[in-house]
């Protein structure tokens, strides 16, 4: 990476990571597929790096900030953790059962016995396989019998003797008995015998009727009335339908279950739901019948009827949805928003706190390169004054030198210069070890670390010009500590931990209360048979439900003992705040004192350093003609280059003064027009003297 010279009075507006630019909880969420985290290795190639330059890369890969900075997404997904308990949440359940078992021994009876009844009814065991009913060979054998004394007109009667309840074969008796007591009259005796004709044929006719059923009166070719030849035709086929007695069962059972549940910050807890059910019986093996619409009652009402049945349960199978909503209002505790949404509230202001405290942070960062970069001004400005002693050292030395030969001073003077340029080469080599420490302190400052020694960078530009001491004096007089309460970050993020534990301690308060809630619900249920479209055409209700539930616990030990946590944790973060704004006002008391004395000793440093460097030139000078001693040039420039020593060291305290006090008093950050910038002028001037962007 190379070196880009950038002008003091630049303003550069640098992003202190996403924090500072209140970022919103959503947004704050890292990839899943993150890159693993790997320090920086950058390669300067020897060139320098301006102060703004050192602070971008300190803010972008400082670990100290990348770690605030992951502390503030893990306030941000705990914020977002507690706000997840008032989303919509869709629940589903869906399940469908298939059961088999023997059938029971009861059922198994009446099974048997239907099938005994109709076997009875419509099977002649004296015809064998011709299955012909008992009633229909009865019929047919009257019908038979009817039609042979229909042909013997006025022949014996040949029926048997008749029962009690044979109504025809008692008229028929009853007439061949009057016609053989009339044979004498034969007007009497041909009114009998057309009787006893007409009797017959009527006879006939009810026989076929019931035989082959009603004549066919309304002329669709089909009999009014089934006959009993119909009738047991139908009757075996529903025999064989009918086949084997079963002898195990099976059952379907389906069940659909779709609930959308909200809990409300008020506490009030919403859960529409619908609800579907489907359930099926028959045995196994056999199937029901078909039901239709056989008649109407006399009112209108229809009458279903079932056909060609097959041996089954005859049970239709029943579809029943339901939809509606529960409702759970709290009276007591958990009730309002302070206590059920205290947590989500206190946690929101956690996440607001920690983007504060990594925006602090970046300002200590910011601070911690700041010194570390006047470190590295500092020693390259030690070694340039140390290298300028070496030059004037082997001035002396080449004087003495001459001096000596030409028999003005003795030779042994020669040591002591020699002496004096030795131990300014020495302070020199020193110089150079701890530019090397102050380069390496500052890209440890950074975060980075580089390929080599060839790619530490040096420090370009020099130290920021001290301010007067009436500036200082006036900024004092200003209330210069208040303003630094009032934009410290630490200290605002310490008070907003403060509010949270304050939420926290008023929600916990009102879970003391026992716990009482109202539960509600209200529905409607369409029902079904058959068919899924049975049940959703017409839904009957609504139907409600109320109830109250109750808690007390005796003690109530767990509340107490959580009030009583967030209470302390409360106090603590009180306690810690009023201790920072302490600190904070002795911190800007103190830097800006110290501000004050290093202002005087700058100037007073200063002072001797130009006297001490017009003094040397001098005595080097006196010494070439021979007004001065060795002695007097080598003390004179030890103490010149020990005064510009001295000059550096305060220039440096001076600036590490000036971006301290910047800090002490939460200025160090630009908070202007709503954005978070760190620039030339809140690093190197006193608060409120900006020159502007």
């Amino acid at each position: 990476m190379g070196t880009r010279s950038r002008p003091r009075s630049a303003v550069y507006a640098l992003s202190l990571v996403s924090a500072l630019l209140a970022v919103p909880v959503a947004s704050a969420q890292q990839p899943a597929d993150a890159a693993p985290y790997q320090p920086p290795v950058f390669s300067f190639e020897g060139g320098r790096i301006d102060l703004m330059e050192a602070i971008r890369l300190t803010l972008q890969y400082d670990p100290r900030l990348l770690l605030a900075e992951e502390d503030t997404n893990l306030r941000a997904g705990v914020a977002q953790e507690f706000a997840g308990a008032f989303d919509w949440t869709l629940t589903g359940q869906a399940q469908y059962q298939h059961r088999e078992q023997e059938l029971s021994e009861a059922n198994q009876r009446s099974e048997r016995k239907k099938r005994a009844q109709l076997d009875l009814a419509t099977n002649d065991p004296r015809l064998g396989s011709l299955g012909s009913c008992p009633s229909q060979l009865q019929q047919e054998q009257r019908l038979a019998l009817l039609l042979a004394v229909a042909e013997q007109d006025g022949g014996i009667y040949s029926f048997p003797t008749p029962e009690p309840t044979d109504g025809f074969a008692l008229q028929l008796h009853l007439l061949e008995t009057l016609i053989q007591a009339n044979l004498g009259d034969p007007l009497v005796q041909q009114q009998l015998q057309d009787e006893r004709r007409r009797s017959i044929q009527g006879e006939i006719d009810a026989t076929r009727a019931r035989l082959f059923g009603a004549p066919d009166l309304d002329g669709d070719g089909q009999p009014d009335t089934d006959g009993l030849i119909e009738r047991c035709r139908r009757g075996r086929e529903q025999l064989e339908l009918l086949g084997a007695v079963p002898e195990e069962e099976e059952f379907d059972q389906a069940q659909l279950q779709l609930r959308l549940e909200k809990l409300t910050r008020s506490g009030i807890f919403l859960a529409p739901f619908l609800t579907g059910n489907y359930n099926a019986t028959e045995f196994v093996g056999k199937r029901s019948g078909r039901f239709v619409i056989d008649a109407f009652s006399p009112s209108g009402i229809p009458i279903e009827a079932l056909v060609d049945d097959r041996g089954g349960k005859n049970v239709r199978d029943s579809y029943t949805f339901e939809v509606g909503f529960d409702v759970n209002v709290p009276l007591l505790r958990n009730r309002g928003r302070a206590a059920v949404a205290g947590p989500e509230i206190a946690a929101g202001i956690d996440y607001e706190a920690s983007e504060l405290t990594l925006a602090h942070s970046a300002a200590e960062s910011a601070l911690v390169t700041a010194f570390a970069f006047w470190g590295v001004v500092a020693a390259q400005e030690r070694l340039a004054v140390l290298e300028t002693s070496v030059g004037l050292q082997g001035q002396v030395v080449d004087i003495t030198r001459r001096l000596i030969e030409a028999d003005e001073l003795p030779a042994v003077e020669s040591a002591r210069g020699l002496a004096g340029e030795s131990n300014a080469r020495t302070q020199l080599e020193g110089a150079r070890r701890d530019l090397i420490s102050a380069k390496v302190n500052l890209l440890r400052a950074m975060g980075l670390s580089v390929e080599g020694m060839q790619n530490v960078p040096g420090a370009e530009g020099g130290f920021p010009p001290a301010p007067t001491r009436a500036d200082v004096e006036r900024l004092l007089e200003a209330e210069l500590v208040r303003q630094g309460i009032a934009n410290r970050l630490d200290l605002e993020a310490a008070r907003k931990l403060t509010e949270s534990g304050g939420i926290l301690a008023a929600a916990a308060r009102i879970n003391l209360k026992p716990r009482f809630n109202v539960l509600g619900n209200v529905s409607a249920v369409g029902r079904g048979e058959e068919s899924l479209s049975k049940a959703t055409d017409d839904f009957k209700g609504p139907s409600y439900r109320i109830g109250t539930s109750f808690e007390k616990p005796f003690g109530n030990n767990q509340q107490k003992g959580r009030l009583l946590q967030v209470e302390a944790r409360a106090r603590q973060n009180e306690i810690s705040a009023g201790d920072l704004e302490r600190q904070v006002r002795l911190e800007v008391i103190r830097t800006a004192g110290s501000l004050l004395d290093a202002i005087d000793a700058l100037a007073l440093a200063e002072e001797a350093g130009q006297a001490f460097e017009r003094t040397v030139n001098g005595e080097i000078q006196k010494l070439r003609i021979g007004e001065a001693t060795l002695l007097d040039a080598v003390l004179t420039e030890q103490q010149r280059t020990q005064a510009l020593l001295g000059v550096v060291s305060v220039r440096q305290q001076v600036a590490n003064l000036l971006s301290q006090l910047r800090f002490e008093t939460g200025t160090l950050v630009d908070r202007a027009a709503d954005e978070n910038r760190i620039t030339w002028e809140s690093l190197t001037t006193l608060p409120g003297s900006e020159s502007g962007s």
